[in-house]
Order: structure tokens, then C-alpha cells, then sequence
């Protein structure tokens, strides 16, 4: 089976016209146009292989360098797949499952970057080294905090 996508399509960042004369201040909000993937799952409503598909996403995103940050079953969305068949012959027994809600996701060069400013007294070199170390850290405990949030904490062959 083909790996599926871990975080939804953009298509795009819209902005309203400055020049456009509005008041209503909701509607001059920026706009983050995504697909649309589904609904939030309920892992006890899951057998244990659509919950491992779940944590798998979180460990691809981890090692991609990202920290999510926000691990919850309303953070992971699915819908019927498979997606590469047409809508019409698309079944939720085939579900197809993203990650969504990036608000508070880090990666590690932001991560590092603001560890140095906090930092910047001290050894650049070491710093580094520290703050690689504590994102790693950071990453360990979201993959134990998504187990449970899974449920997969109840298993130990995960």
C-alpha cells in the first residue's frame, strides 16, 4: 500500500484587498484554504491497526523534524479512502487519516534558533548540542502522550 500524505493540501494563504473598505473585522481575517479531511477520530471506536496507522503519522511528522505539539484525537481528522479511488468508490472501510492543527507545531531549527537567543550568553557550540537534546526529548514524550491518546499505551508490542 502506498504511504499516504500526514498533513492535508494547502492551496493557499488569501488576504482581502487592503483597499477594499470593510468593517466588519472577521470578515478582513486572513484565509488558510485546506482540503477538507474529514471528521476527528475516536480512537476507542478503533480497531489497533487504524490506531498504529494514527501514531505512524505522528512518527513521520517527528521524523521530519517537527514537533507537533498538540497530539488529540480532534487533531487527527479521517474520511473514506481510499483516496486515490474516485469520491463515489471511496468507503470509510478503507479510511484515509491526516494530522491537522500545526498553531503550536515546532521544528527543530526554529526550536534551536530561539534556544540560542535565550541563550546567547552562553557556549553557541554547547547550546546546540542542549537544545538538540531537549527537542529530542520533546519528541519521545508526544510519541508516549499519542500512545495514549491512541490508546495504543495498552499494548506492548507498540
Amino acid at each position: 500500500m502506498p504511504v499516504s500524505a500526514v498533513v492535508p493540501k494547502f492551496f493557499g494563504y488569501y488576504v482581502l484587498d487592503p483597499d477594499y473598505e470593510c468593517d466588519d473585522a472577521e470578515a478582513r481575517s486572513p484565509i488558510l484554504l485546506m482540503e477538507d479531511c474529514g471528521k476527528p477520530i475516536v480512537a476507542r471506536n478503533m480497531d489497533k491497526e487504524s490506531r498504529v496507522d494514527c501514531y505512524a503519522l505522528i512518527n513521520r511528522l517527528h521524523f521530519a523534524g517537527y514537533h507537533h505539539n498538540s497530539v488529540f484525537e480532534r487533531n487527527i481528522v479521517v474520511q473514506p479512502g481510499p483516496l486515490t479511488a474516485p469520491p463515489d468508490a471511496r468507503s470509510i472501510e478503507n479510511p484515509s487519516y491526516r494530522v491537522i492543527d500545526f498553531g503550536r507545531t515546532n521544528c527543530l531549527e526554529m526550536w534551536t534558533k530561539d534556544y540560542l537567543r535565550r541563550h546567547r550568553d552562553e557556549d553557541e557550540d554547547e547550546m546546540k548540542v542542549i537544545a538538540k537534546s531537549r527537542f529530542s526529548g520533546n519528541l519521545k514524550s508526544e510519541r508516549g502522550y499519542a500512545k495514549e491518546e491512541l490508546r495504543l499505551h495498552l499494548y506492548n508490542d507498540i
